[in-house]
């Protein structure tokens, strides 16, 4: 074969491998860009379904109607409506270490509903001994119960009120943890920190 038709050979083979290559690049930069868009979406709904959620209950826990409830309206509980939802099981996915917090004050939420609990009974209780002492002909032992029964309350009260502020507290920091993990993760996070997991329902789908 001559030099020449080598060489024009060449030159075909040449521009159709680059064409091939150049055109992997462009489905491989695609590729990449729908996946990034595709998290940015997935985040998106995390974080207005899920944690938005989170952060508002965590900053607005409150005693109504004799027990501890979140904005007024959500009682603590071991379980609640949301966590059933599949934005939920893709946020204990993603974001593993926040989900265990999460977990961890909720327990201690549900201890303190057990304490305030106990505080409302004794509480009633005093107001029975008050009652019954009105008419009691044991007044002197009616007045040691009383006694008894009102430092108990006292303790309780105590005891009540310093494990709620400590808890409020740590509400109020893992608020503030969901709120800086958004903006680092929506500034600079989305394909790095905030990825593609095999384990997660959503992305399966991507």
């Amino acid at each position: 074969m001559p030099d020449w038709a080598i060489a024009i050979i060449a030159v075909v083979v040449g521009t159709i491998l680059g064409f091939l290559l150049n055109l992997w690049r462009d489905k491989q930069q695609e590729s990449e860009r729908r996946r990034l868009q595709n998290l940015e979406i997935h985040f998106r709904d995390i974080n207005s379904s899920i944690i938005r959620r989170l952060s508002e209950m965590t900053r607005s826990l409150q005693i109504r109607n004799n027990r501890l409830v979140f904005g007024g309206y959500i009682v603590v509980s071991e379980k609640y409506p949301f966590e059933q939802e599949t934005e939920y099981e893709s946020f204990t996915v993603h974001f593993h270490e926040l989900t265990e917090r999460w977990t961890q004050l909720n327990v201690k939420a549900l201890e303190q509903n057990k304490l305030l609990k106990k505080w409302v009974e004794q509480e009633k209780l005093v107001e029975l001994i008050e009652k019954s002492l009105r008419t009691s002909s044991q007044k002197q032992v009616e007045d040691a119960n009383l006694d008894k029964e009102k430092q108990k309350y006292e303790g309780i009260y105590q005891e009540f009120n310093h494990s709620l502020a400590h808890l409020q507290n740590e509400f109020n920091e893992f608020a503030r943890l969901l709120a800086d993990t958004v903006q680092n993760i929506e500034k600079y996070q989305i394909g790095t920190v905030f990825k593609y997991n095999k384990d997660c329902p959503i992305c399966k789908k991507f």
